[in-house]
C-alpha cells in the first residue's frame, strides 16, 4: 500500500497539471481602442483602461463564449491604436472599417455592426433625398474622420466644418449655427439622448454605410477564424440588448410630403374634371331622359351616355377611395422603409417578421399601382374581353373601399371557392362597387349595429349579402329600373343597379337578381351557363 507521502505528492502533481491545462486554455488577447467614438467604443472619463460601448460589450460576449481574456493596451489616440496593431503591440481593434490601407497590416472578421450614415438637421428643416441636396449648406463632422476626405473627393464643392467631437457637431446644428451633420444612427441617438438635443431629426440618408469588423493582426489568421466563429454565435437578442443599452431611440425621421402633394393636386384636378363632365351630362340628360326611357334598347347613343355616367359615378367613389387610401399608406410606407434597415440591425425583428413585412409592403405597393391602373382604365374605349379570376376582381374592389367601410364600422368578408369568368374585369368591378356602395349607404342610413357585408362564392355564383334590414317589398321589383333611386335629390343617379343588370346580363351572359333574407338584402350573380 502506498505511503501517505506518496499520495500527497501525487495529488499535488495532479492539481498542478490541471491548473496548467486550464491556464493554457484561457488565451490572452491584447486590444487597442478608439477612445472617442461613443457609443460604439469610448474611454470613460478619458481613461483608456476603462473602455465602454457597443463594440466593447460584444467583445465581452466573445470573451465569455470563446474562453479567452482581453487585456486592454492604453493608447493616446485612435491613430496610435492603429499603429500599435500594425507593429504587433496589440492583437485586435474591436471596431474598424476594412479600408484598403488597413488591409495592408490587418485581417478583418465579417462585419458584425452595419450602420447607415444619416443626415441630421433641426426639426424645421425639410426632407432631403441625399447629400447632393445640401451641398450649398454647412455640414459639421468630427475632426480626423476619414469620411471628411471621402466627401471632399466625391464633392469638391462641399462645405465641411470640422469639430472637436460628435457632440460639438450636433450642438452646433441644434443651435442653428451649422445646417447639418452626418452620423450613424447609434452615435446620433446616443448624444441626442444624453444631452437632450430634442430639436434634431433625421432629414435623409447618404448612400454610404459603416460596416464594422474586428481588425486582427495580419500574422494571426487562427485568431481571425476563432473570432468569426464566435461572432456567428452571438444571437440577435444579444445584439439587440447591447444596442438598446447604449442607443435608445428618441430621434425622429421625417417623410417627404412633396410626392403626396403632387398626387393630391392630381386628384383634385381629375375630380374637378369629372364634376365638370357630370354637370355637362346632367344638363344634356334633361333633354334625353324621356327618349332614354321610351327607346332604351333602340338608341345606342343614349345607352352609351348612361354607361359613361355610371362609370363617372363609380369614378367618384374610386377617387375618394384613392385619396383616403393613399395618404396613410404613403406616409407609413415611407417611414417603414426608412426604419427597416435600422430595425433589422438593431435586432428588433426576426426572420418571420421581416418576410411578412416585405410581403405586406409589396402587396401595398402593388395595390397602390393597380389602383391607378384601374383608375385610368375607366377612360379606355378599346377594351378586350378576357377570362379572369372573379375572387381577385372582387377582392381588389373591396380593398379600394376598405377605408370607407372601416370608417363606417362595416366589416366585410369574401369566402368560397374561386372561379373564372369571361368579360371585362373593370365592368364587373363596377358592379361590385355599386353593390358595396348601396349596402354601405343602407347600413349607415338604417343605423344598424354590427354592420357587415358578406360575399360568398359558390357553384359559379356570387352571393352578396348585408344586414341592412332588407329592401322594402314595394320597391323590390323596381330597383333595376333606370333612374329609380331611394336617395334624396343629388345623392344618387338611379342608374347604378340598372347598369349592373346591363353589364351582367348583356355583356357577361349571366344573371343578377335581388331578394330579402332574414336581416338584409341578398343579390345573386349567377354565372352558370344558361340551359340550351
Amino acid at each position: 500500500m502506498p505511503s501517505f507521502k506518496v499520495i500527497l505528492h501525487l495529488s499535488l502533481f495532479i492539481m498542478t497539471l490541471f491548473t496548467s491545462l486550464t491556464a493554457d486554455n484561457i488565451k490572452t488577447i491584447k486590444m487597442c481602442n478608439n477612445p472617442n467614438w461613443a457609443p460604439i467604443e469610448f474611454a470613460k472619463d478619458s481613461n483608456m483602461s476603462n473602455m465602454m460601448g457597443i463594440a466593447i460589450d460584444t467583445i465581452r460576449v466573445l470573451e465569455k463564449d470563446l474562453n479567452f481574456k482581453v487585456k486592454n493596451i492604453p493608447t493616446k489616440s485612435w491613430t496610435q491604436s492603429q499603429l500599435f496593431l500594425s507593429e504587433g503591440k496589440c492583437d485586435i481593434l474591436p471596431a474598424a472599417i476594412a479600408t484598403k490601407k488597413r488591409k495592408a497590416y490587418a485581417l478583418f472578421t465579417k462585419p458584425y455592426l452595419s450602420y447607415s450614415l444619416a443626415i441630421i438637421t433641426k426639426n424645421d428643416k425639410p426632407f432631403v433625398r441625399g447629400i447632393e441636396d445640401i451641398l450649398d449648406k454647412t455640414i459639421a463632422r468630427k475632426k480626423g474622420s476619414g469620411l471628411i476626405q471621402k466627401l471632399k473627393n466625391l464633392y469638391p464643392e462641399i462645405n465641411i466644418v470640422e469639430t472637436v467631437d460628435y457632440l460639438e457637431a450636433l450642438q452646433r446644428v441644434s443651435s442653428g449655427e451649422i445646417y447639418a451633420t452626418i452620423a450613424t444612427l447609434p452615435v446620433a441617438s446616443y448624444f441626442i439622448n444624453q444631452f437632450a438635443l430634442t430639436n434634431l431629426h433625421i432629414s435623409g440618408y447618404t448612400e454610404m454605410k459603416y460596416n464594422l469588423s474586428i481588425a486582427v493582426r495580419k500574422d494571426n489568421p487562427e485568431l481571425l477564424k476563432l473570432l468569426d466563429k464566435g461572432l456567428e454565435n452571438v444571437s440577435q437578442k444579444q445584439h439587440r440588448e447591447i444596442y438598446e443599452r447604449w442607443a435608445n431611440r428618441t430621434i425622429t425621421e421625417t417623410f417627404n410630403y412633396e410626392y403626396l402633394i403632387y398626387f393630391v393636386l392630381f386628384v383634385f384636378a381629375i375630380t374637378f374634371l369629372i364634376l365638370y363632365k357630370q354637370n355637362l351630362l346632367k344638363k344634356s340628360n334633361k333633354d334625353l331622359e324621356k327618349k332614354v326611357k321610351e327607346k332604351m334598347e333602340e338608341n345606342l347613343i343614349q345607352h352609351q351616355l348612361i354607361q359613361e355616367q355610371a362609370k363617372l359615378a363609380a369614378m367618384g367613389e374610386m377617387i375618394g377611395a384613392i385619396a383616403h387610401q393613399w395618404r396613410q399608406p404613403l406616409n407609413a410606407l415611407g417611414l417603414s422603409i426608412q426604419n427597416l434597415e435600422y430595425d433589422y440591425h438593431g435586432g428588433q425583428i426576426d426572420e418571420v417578421f421581416i418576410k411578412n413585412y416585405v410581403r405586406k409592403n409589396k402587396i401595398t405597393i402593388k395595390f397602390m399601382s393597380q389602383t391607378i391602373d384601374d383608375f385610368r382604365s375607366f377612360f379606355k374605349v378599346d377594351k378586350v374581353k378576357e377570362t379572369f379570376s372573379i375572387k381577385e376582381a372582387i377582392d381588389s374592389t373591396l380593398s379600394m373601399q376598405s377605408v370607407y367601410l372601416e370608417k363606417d364600422n362595416i366589416s366585410y368578408t369574401l369566402e368560397g371557392d374561386d372561379f373564372r369568368v369571361y368579360g371585362l374585369r373593370s365592368e364587373l368591378q363596377q358592379v361590385i362597387l355599386s353593390l358595396v356602395s348601396n349596402a354601405r349607404d343602407a347600413l349607415v342610413k338604417n343605423r344598424v349595429d354590427g354592420r357587415r357585408i358578406k360575399i360568398t362564392l359558390e357553384d359559379k355564383a356570387v352571393m352578396f349579402a348585408d344586414n341592412a334590414k332588407g329592401i322594402p317589398a314595394h320597391i323590390l321589383d323596381k330597383i333595376f329600373e333606370a333612374y329609380f333611386t331611394t336617395k334624396k335629390d343629388g345623392a344618387g343617379t338611379g342608374i347604378g343597379l340598372y347598369m349592373s343588370k346591363m353589364i351582367i346580363e348583356d355583356n357577361m351572359n349571366a344573371s343578377i337578381s335581388a331578394s330579402n333574407q332574414k336581416d338584409g338584402a341578398l343579390f345573386l350573380l349567377d354565372f352558370k351557363e344558361p340551359s340550351k
